[in-house]
């Protein structure tokens, strides 16, 4: 008789119940009752209802017989292992079960997973559970309600893990999800551990390096929210630099009061290239792009910034010729007030009460602004506006006058050829010169173009009226038109102008004048 179906184990075939009826021979194993292990036709001329007596092996050619009152059959047994699994799982021995589960059949190996899972996770062995756990096809949120009522959130935790590794990339949104809900859960068991310093280190670390994995799966602004909610402003400035969030990276800087480290990551910008000691990671922008976004974080950031480090900003805006000085005026205002209040932080750390009024107070403002009108050549009136007023309400007479005289000397091309003789030859004209016209003349005679000041002369007479320092102010400012006006105003006749050194001349004139 050929069967249809595989047969029973050998260990089983001493207890076997035989029915036959008119169109089927079956064996039904005592060990599983009521389950039916094959079904077979009988043979032709098997009498029609003739049971079967019972089961016998010939150990000598390992052939089943079947006898019964109508004769004997011969039982031929194929893929007899196929309920070994079962039976394995059965008796808790699930390594076997495993190795008996058909590669073809993933229902079998994932009812042993699963039975293996539960039988350790009812002996309290959460890890290994979770790992046993995210083997099998078993729903996430099921797994996760029976850690939560367990209140193993590490194990939920490994758990999840283990289950997002094997998430296909195209199913952005259950990675997504997975990813959102180990975030909470991380800022959980940090929250957790306050009071645990090797935990919280620990946690933080592997924290850190999730979100750095994982940044390309979460959603930022959810992340975002979480992270602050849980007032984890150093985890929040840790995934805006894996994300090349650098706005939000520059405020958190600033928050966290590290103007160094907020200047560090805009130079880098404007170099364009990636900073590897801040882990900014896939910039999303070209270099051109990125010089040009660092611009617009300088214009945006650079009035809070002046007031936690005015000397290194100023070292950063010089390296930064494409930035417009105009739009930085509102930060130097900013830095203006604070210098004012004497609250302004010297070299060494202290701010100038604490230093008693020891050390020169550089302002940072004036050192800025003079770079852009003397060596990048600006002529925006509103940058020479507020050089000015700087220079009437901080500056030195001399420095005053120097600014105020407003003729800035350019050299020509060929000048540079002329040597030291001809430039104490036109020091020792200018020196000599007694009107407007004679400088002009000795200074194009000389090789030089005469540039007038962009301050606005109005402006800066009613600034020196308030300052007091008309006197000090009138003899010198700039356009050769103005300066009758200037004299009358301040009811002095000048003598003589200074001309400001420009370019490695120097050219220093005598000014004095009468009270009328």
């Amino acid at each position: 008789m050929k069967q249809t179906q595989p047969l029973v184990p050998p260990s089983l075939r001493c207890c076997v119940r035989c029915a036959v009826s008119t169109t089927r021979v079956v064996l039904i194993p005592c060990r599983r009752e009521f389950q039916v292990a094959c079904r077979a036709s009988p043979p032709k001329g098997w009498l029609a209802g003739a049971p079967l007596l019972g089961l016998v092996q010939d150990p000598s050619k390992a052939v089943l017989w079947a006898w019964g009152s109508a004769g004997v059959l011969r039982v031929r047994v194929a893929r007899e292992e196929r309920h070994v699994w079962r039976l394995h799982l059965e008796a808790g021995n699930f390594a076997a079960a495993l190795s008996y589960c058909s590669p073809t059949d993933m229902a079998q190996r994932d009812s042993v997973l699963t039975a293996q899972a539960d039988h350790v996770f009812k002996e309290g062995q959460y890890e290994l559970a979770a790992t046993q756990f995210a083997k099998t096809k078993q729903p996430v949120e099921d797994v996760a309600i029976k850690f939560a009522v367990a209140s193993q959130g590490g194990a939920l935790k490994t758990f999840l893990l283990h289950k997002l590794d094997s998430v296909e990339e195209s199913d952005t949104a259950q990675l997504t999800m997975l990813c959102i809900w180990l975030t909470d859960i991380y800022l959980h068991i940090l929250s957790s551990s306050a009071n645990d310093v090797d935990a919280q280190e620990l946690t933080t670390l592997e924290f850190r390096e999730f979100l750095t994995d994982k940044h390309r799966c979460l959603h930022r602004a959810t992340t975002y929210s979480l992270i602050a909610a849980h007032g984890r402003i150093r985890e929040s400035l840790h995934f805006a630099l894996v994300c090349s969030d650098w706005e939000r990276a520059l405020s958190l800087h600033i928050q966290l009061h590290q103007p160094e480290a907020a200047l560090a990551l805009l130079s880098d910008m404007l170099r364009g290239v990636s900073n590897s000691g801040l882990s900014i990671l896939d910039s999303p922008l070209s270099s051109g792009a990125q010089v040009d976004e660092a611009q617009r974080l300088f214009e945006k950031f650079s009035p809070q910034l002046i007031l936690l480090a005015p000397a290194q900003l100023v070292d950063v805006w010089l390296q930064a010729p494409k930035v417009e000085p105009a739009k930085l005026l509102p930060a130097i205002m900013s830095y203006e007030q604070r210098y004012e209040q004497g609250l302004e932080v010297l070299e060494h750390g202290r701010s100038a009460e604490e230093a008693g009024g020891h050390g020169k107070r550089t302002h940072h403002g004036i050192r800025y602004l003079q770079y852009c009108v003397d060596v990048m050549g600006c002529d925006d009136q509103a940058v020479c506006n507020c050089l000015l007023l700087l220079h009437i309400k901080h500056s030195e007479d001399a420095q005053l006058c120097d600014f105020l005289s407003g003729i800035r000397l350019a050299p020509d091309d060929t000048f540079a050829a002329l040597g030291a003789d001809a430039v104490l030859e036109a020091d020792r004209s200018l020196r000599a010169a007694a009107d407007d016209a004679a400088v002009t003349a000795l200074a194009f005679g000389a090789g030089l173009r005469m540039l007038e000041p962009a301050y606005d002369p109005d402006y800066a007479l009613r600034l020196c009226q308030e300052a007091c320092r008309v006197r000090t102010a009138s003899p010198n400012l700039g356009p050769l038109r103005h300066r009758t006006h200037a004299a009358n105003l301040s009811h002095c006749k000048w003598v003589a102008f200074s001309v400001r050194p420009a370019q490695g001349i120097c050219c220093h004139l005598s000014m004095s004048w009468d009270v009328c």
